[in-house]
């Protein structure tokens, strides 16, 4: 993409997060498979559940307020759905496997439901399937990477979602002919919540993809809308790309490496390899997984997987385009937003290792910047491929997550 580099160093003048506390807040004994994630709505803190498709609202002690929703053919129930987005009018769920959508009012009585229609109704684009046009939608699908929901989904504006997209046509995917896919391929998709029909798709794929030519495992993306600009982050990408949300085009980009890295990609030639190392990439190497945008304090988070030599993922806070926060967080750490002016976070537990939920109260150790020395944006690897994550500042300790009360 090319666009201006606005990234910075932080001055004296910026605070800088040196380490975070994390409180444990444990939720009231409820049904659930713990297999799922927290979002927010408003000052209600919510938990959809995965397996038997509850949703919970609950209080801030992490008693419960109410159950909705549920797996099931009855009324106000669904038959799948993979992400919850809240808007004005009530709750927007969306099957990512069924290609599907619910619309809620705000009291969980379900009062439309409708299939994704990618291409328009009349699917007449599929005649075009071996001769595919890169700016069409109908080529495309939903996909979603992990159970975070505003990973791969977001509200865009009153009417639509914004949703990552890609392809696996034969003449259009991240195997072959990758030229046409990485250079032309899009990357956002805006869908209308309540007739699931396509307004228009946006967004190119980071040029690293063909700098190291042929990382299928890697194609994924974490943004972030924010007025209008879109923030985008690249699974194997150091660089945050920032677009224009109304004239799909590059207008900046910024960012540093992670630290502890194990960026030893691998690249694939068949689609079979691809397919028989994706596991094991997504648990072996690092790679930078979703953004969120504090708007209370107008910091942008960057989560990162440090890989399978590490005990600890990656957390980096920006603030106008600079780092001021690079610190060590449990593995499947995210941020939600906050509860009652409180910031908060949650562990993606995908190997429930205990029958217990929590959320955690996010508290930063912060101290003032003046003191430390940037250093010139290089990568930095040690024998082992790892990024060292020197290019941040000299005299940088990070101090490590603290657990309390648990």
């Amino acid at each position: 993409m090319n666009c201006p580099d606005v990234g910075r160093f932080a001055g004296s003048s910026d605070e800088y997060i040196s380490g975070i506390n994390l409180i444990p807040v444990k939720l009231d004994s409820m049904e659930t498979s713990y297999v799922g994630y927290f979002w927010l709505n408003r000052d209600t803190l919510y938990f959809s559940d995965m397996y038997y498709y509850y949703i919970y609202s609950l209080r801030p002690d992490g008693s419960i307020i109410g159950r909705y929703v549920g797996r099931g053919q009855g009324p106000g129930e669904v038959k799948d759905f993979d992400i919850s987005i809240p808007f004005s009018g009530g709750y927007y769920l969306h099957s990512t496997s069924m290609h599907y959508s619910y619309i809620f009012n705000s009291r969980w009585e379900l009062t439309s439901q409708s299939p994704i229609y990618w291409g328009g109704k009349n699917k007449e684009g599929y005649r075009r399937i071996n001769n595919p046009n890169p700016a069409e939608p109908i080529f495309y699908v939903d996909y979603v990477f992990s159970l975070l929901h505003d990973h791969h989904m977001q509200l865009w504006d009153s009417t639509h979602v914004a949703v990552f997209i890609s392809t696996g046509l034969p003449k259009l995917n991240a195997y072959f002919n990758t030229g046409l896919y990485y250079n032309y391929s899009r990357i956002l998709l805006l869908l209308n919540m309540y007739t699931g029909e396509v307004n228009r798709i946006f967004g190119r794929r980071s040029p690293v993809f063909l700098e190291k030519s042929n990382l299928p495992t890697m194609d994924n993306i974490g943004f972030a809308k924010v007025a209008d600009t879109v923030f985008v982050s690249f699974f194997p990408d150091s660089v945050i790309y920032m677009i224009d949300a109304d004239e799909d085009r590059a207008i900046g980009k910024f960012g540093r490496q992670g630290r502890n890295m194990n960026t030893e990609y691998v690249t694939t030639q068949t689609v079979e390899e691809a397919f028989a190392r994706q596991k094991e990439d997504w648990h072996t190497l690092g790679y930078y997984t979703y953004l969120k945008h504090d708007e209370k304090r107008q910091l942008l988070f960057r989560s990162y997987t440090q890989g399978a030599h590490s005990e600890y993922d990656g957390l980096q806070i920006y603030k106008d385009h600079a780092l001021i926060g690079d610190v060590d967080v449990p593995k499947g750490f995210y941020i939600i937003g906050y509860l009652n002016d409180q910031l908060i976070g949650a562990i993606d537990d995908v190997e429930i290792k205990e029958l217990d939920l929590y959320f955690y109260h996010v508290n930063f150790e912060i101290q003032n910047a003046s003191a430390m020395t940037p250093q010139a944006d290089t990568e930095v690897k040690d024998g082992n491929g790892l990024l060292t994550g020197e290019n941040t500042f000299t005299n940088y300790e990070n101090k490590l997550f603290l657990f309390a009360g648990r």
